[in-house]
């Protein structure tokens, strides 16, 4: 039984060096119009047409840019296809254009609407970063961070670089987004989904932005406008088009708000080079930016030509027929298959002794050489002695009812030994008629020396622009159940069909002619197995052809053959459809358990997949056909590696040079720079075993030290530190190591600290302040200057200067006078003696109720002692009894109000007044308090969305209006003597 090795290798990635994190939200946009998100947002890019970004490059991913969207959803025709490439780094990226920029002073955000297929494991690498650099570069750029929202949908996600000023990110012009960054463990291998869109900060331009292209039927020209303002109005503007050098006129010019469009009086064809000027006139968007005028500007032609086989030399061809002047031909086998050049057989020709031998290709129909002017002939000439002297082809183009119309291109023939496509375009000649049938192909012509006699030659196909036969009543397709018969040829009229075994209607068939204008009749079997007859007649109506397919039942399939075996995703190579057991081998400390995927040949196969609970363990795999009696069982056995010891690397990079003296028997080392960098070092390694764990701590500034941390398997760990040093300079060194005050050494003093705060008496004058005595460098050849404050409050500073004349640091002594509190908290609240239970400094309002008719006590203590209390005491029970409290500053206030009932009294009323009173908001800062009926008076309680109460007053007008600071929804509460109304209001 063979035994199968599977190896996973682990990857170790790079860090990117100063990223700056930051939170970034995100919105799903699920089932939603594109077009309608991020309004303040300008489109930078859509895939499929032109857009006001480029895209500058993708690495280390798939893209298909031109996929057809599939999502209703997302309302935009083409979108981008993505799969993920096995690499530490995955990046798409985009620039605008030169000579344009961001407007950053207006907006910082970008978006992009992405949509993430589920992966096959859960532990695949979720992140997702937008860069944003300048011409592409890494050594400078902000970074945003990210995670994939959800699988399966389309969410639109948000990047926004609102922590840098504008001015930080002037000059930032590309966009890269990374899928899965840093996938050191190949987590994300694999990883598909689709991109729909690029949003961000409009473009800043000082003039009209345009992409200009020749609409693929060649009859205009589109100038799309890619600024983010809309045309608003034009004044005669005056193109001139050219077309092969050739002034062409432009018949009509459509202006919209994104798009220029110019009608054209001559076709465009495929190969004409279109140059276009704008040359007078004026076009202007909305923000007043011009179209600049500009000469002679290449186009992007994007018109095609059609072409199609015309003859296939060695197949037995109806239309056209082939003729032969001093030629012989004969048809073989192909001996040389190409991709170009499939065929089984091919033509031999062997030409004779004569000036001009040719094949003449008779068409039976008549070609257009107006606007599709490209043929093309697959030759393979040997190599042999008898070579004619001018080794060449000739196509060449007639018309029969005009034999003195017709036109020759001549191609000489350089290669021998292989299939070579020689292409003949005529798009250069003005071809005066419309009616061409015939085509002649001449051999080393004019062979003046017969050198080129019995010279062998093998044709395969010719193919050219699209052939009218009237008399063509061939297919040039059947299909059924709308799929086409495999291998089908036209030539050939008889096909046999097997249905599957389970299918029970009779099956769909339809064919297609070569001629559109050809008649079809399809004559269906009334039974299984049966014969369906295909009659098709031609354009002349009379030529007839009759194809027949006879249909019968398959029997069930007993295959139970694996095409291709997927491990985690990935092809395993070493799968055989004879061996049947396998050991899978992954690194010590795996856990995730393998996932298997298979591919069977027979459609209608089904299997099953027993895993195990855990690592290491049997992978069990069963095929069942159709046949159920029929099966195949695989096992894959999973074990682990024993752990690695292994610490050692390959190599070490400093900023992508290698590290001089490197050894693996070195764990530190010095790197010597001749000045100060700003810039950091930046370490990288190769590891020897890659399961190795690695961890390296960059240096932040020079001098410095990174710090290599190596972990193997078997949590063997070396750590390597590269120390950065500057070769000797003027000292930096800006630092006091100790000072005195008044001769006594200052004990809180330290070199780093550079704030120090003192609180001094009133009474304290300047001059009386502690003299500076003694002051102790750090580095000898730095200066220093005092400067004594002669103000209290103010600050005495001492200024050091480095030897280098550049560093300076500025210590200083910030001399202040005592502070009042701003306390008016509360420790207690006391009624009648008993502590209020309830009683909490954030709540500012109590109700409680007592026994009696006597109105109870109320006693407070404060935090602060200095603080004063005035206690307003309520007159009657269902009246607020109002404790305030002003801090020792005299400006800090804060009020308690308690509302206390007896329980020999009625119930206050919560809402018996509620229609009688009216408040509302005026102005955002006003509260009006309307009383609509009896004028009485009240008591006014205003509460912030906090609880903290924030006005309070007794009132006994109709109308009030009360000034109120807090903003947002506020709590009012109005007290009559037995009842209270609640209301809120927002201010």
């Amino acid at each position: 039984m063979k035994q199968i090795r599977l190896t996973i290798l682990l990857y170790v990635a790079l860090l990117l060096s100063h990223c700056v994190s930051a939170q970034v939200k995100n919105t799903s946009i699920t089932e939603v119009d594109l077009s309608n998100t991020s309004s303040a947002l300008t489109t930078l890019f859509n895939f499929g047409v032109p857009s006001i970004s480029s895209l500058s490059t993708f690495t280390s991913v798939e893209l298909d840019q031109n996929f057809s969207n599939p999502f209703e959803e997302i309302e935009v025709e083409t979108i981008a296809k993505f799969q993920r490439n096995e690499s530490v780094w995955s990046e798409i990226r985009w620039v605008i254009p030169e000579g344009t920029a961001f407007d950053f002073l207006t907006e910082k955000s970008f978006s992009i609407a992405l949509y993430f297929d589920q992966p096959s494991t859960d532990n695949v690498n979720k992140n997702i970063w937008l860069i944003l650099r300048k011409d592409g570069t890494t050594t400078d750029q902000k970074v945003m961070r990210t995670e994939i929202i959800a699988f399966d949908q389309w969410d639109e996600y948000s990047f926004d670089f609102s922590n840098f000023t504008a001015e930080e990110l002037e000059g930032f012009n590309t966009v890269s987004l990374f899928i899965a960054p840093q996938d050191t463990e190949g987590l994300s291998t694999g990883l598909s989904g689709y991109i729909a869109e690029l949003k961000g900060p409009r473009i800043l331009s000082d003039f009209i932005m345009t992409s200009n292209v020749v609409v693929e039927d060649g009859k205009s020209i589109v100038l799309n406008v890619l600024s983010a303002d809309p045309i608003s109005s034009s004044d005669d503007p005056q193109f001139e088009l050219k077309i092969n050098d050739e002034i062409v006129n432009v018949t009509s010019i459509g202006i919209q708000e994104q798009s220029i469009q110019l009608h054209l009086e001559k076709e465009v064809i495929y190969n004409d080079k279109v140059e276009l000027s704008y040359k007078g006139g004026n076009i202007t968007d909305s923000e007043g930016k011009v179209l600049t005028y500009f000469e002679n500007q290449l186009l992007i032609n994007t018109v095609r030509y059609q072409i199609e086989e015309i003859y296939s030399f060695g197949a037995e061809n109806n239309f056209p027929t082939l003729s032969n002047f001093k030629l012989q031909t004969n048809i073989v086998d192909n001996f040389s298959f190409t991709e170009d050049v499939p065929q089984q057989r091919i033509t031999e020709i062997v030409k004779e002794e004569d000036l001009h031998s040719y094949l003449q290709v008779d068409l039976n129909g008549v070609i257009s050489m107006q606007k599709d002017k490209v043929f093309r002939c697959y030759i393979y000439q040997p190599s042999q002695d008898n070579i004619p002297t001018n080794n060449n082809i000739k196509l060449r183009v007639l018309d029969t009812e005009d034999p003195s119309d017709f036109y020759t291109i001549t191609k000489n023939i350089t290669v021998q030994d292989q299939w070579v496509a020689y292409e003949f375009d005529f798009s250069q000649i003005n071809f005066q008629g419309d009616s061409y049938n015939l085509l002649r192909i001449y051999l080393g012509s004019p062979d003046t020396d017969f050198a080129g006699t019995s010279c062998v030659y093998y044709f395969s196909t010719l193919e050219g622009p699209p052939v009218k036969y009237i008399n063509d009543a061939t297919l040039s397709a059947i299909t059924i159940d709308g799929q086409p018969i495999e291998n089908f040829d036209s030539s050939l009229f008889e096909y046999d069909f097997e249905i599957p075994y389970a299918q029970e209607e009779f099956p769909l068939i339809e064919a297609t002619p070569n001629n559109a204008n050809a008649t079809v009749e399809v004559v269906s079997a009334e039974e299984i197995p049966g014969t369906v007859s295909i009659q098709v007649t031609a354009e002349d109506g009379t030529t007839t052809l009759t194809y027949q397919v006879n249909i019968t039942r398959a029997l069930p399939s007993q295959n139970t053959n694996v095409t291709s075996l997927y491990i985690d995703g990935n092809v395993y190579t070493a799968f055989d459809q004879a061996t049947e057991s396998y050991t899978l081998e992954y690194p010590f400390g795996t856990t995730s358990i393998p996932v298997l995927d298979l591919n069977l040949e027979s459609a209608v196969a089904t299997y099953s997949i027993i895993y195990p609970e855990s690592l290491p363990g049997t992978i069990e795999v069963e095929v069942t056909a159709q046949d159920p009696l029929i099966k195949k069982k695989y096992t894959f056995e999973v074990i682990l590696l024993s752990p690695s010891d292994n610490v050692n690397l390959s190599s070490i990079f400093i900023d992508g040079k290698a590290l001089e003296g490197f050894s693996n028997e070195e764990n530190n080392y010095n790197v010597a720079f001749d000045l100060p960098n700003t810039t950091a070092p930046y370490i990288t390694l190769v590891l020897e075993d890659e399961t190795t764990h690695v961890q390296i701590q960059q240096a932040w500034e020079i001098p410095g030290a990174g710090v290599i941390e190596l972990t193997a398997q078997d949590g063997t760990r070396r750590e390597i530190t590269i120390l950065f040093i500057v070769n000797e300079l003027p000292s930096s060194d800006a630092f006091i190591t100790s000072l005195y005050h008044d001769g006594s050494p200052m004990e809180e003093f330290n070199s780093t600290v550079l704030d120090y705060y003192f609180t001094v008496a009133e009474e304290m004058r300047p001059e009386n302040l502690p003299d500076i005595t003694e002051i102790v460098k750090s580095h000898s050849a730095s200066t220093f200057t005092v400067t004594k404050t002669n103000f209290i409050p103010g600050t005495t500073k001492i200024e050091v200067v480095a030897e280098d004349g550049i560093t300076m640091n500025t210590y200083q002594f910030h001399y202040r006078l005592p502070v009042l509190s701003s306390n008016t908290l509360l420790k207690e609240i006391r009624v009648d003696g008993q502590l209020l239970s309830d009683f909490s400094n954030e709540i500012n309002h109590y109700s409680l109720t007592v026994e009696g008719s006597t109105m109870p006590e109320i006693t407070v203590v404060t935090e602060d002692e200095n603080a004063k209390v005035n206690i307003i005491k309520a007159t009657a029970f269902g009246q607020l009894t109002l404790i305030n409290v002003m801090a020792e500053d005299g400006v800090t206030k804060n009020v308690f109000a308690l509302l206390i009932n007896s329980t020999a009294d009625p119930v206050l009323s919560l809402d018996s007044l509620d229609d009688a009173i009216k408040v509302y908001a005026e102005n955002d800062h006003n509260l009006i308090i309307e009383q609509r009926s009896v004028q009485r008076k009240y008591q006014l309680l205003v509460y912030d969305c906090n609880g903290k109460i924030v006005y309070h007053g007794e009132h006994h007008q109709p109308k009030n209006k009360i000034p109120i600071k807090a903003k947002g929804l506020i709590i009012i509460q109005v007290v009559f003597e037995r009842n209270r109304v609640v209301k809120k209001v927002w201010l």
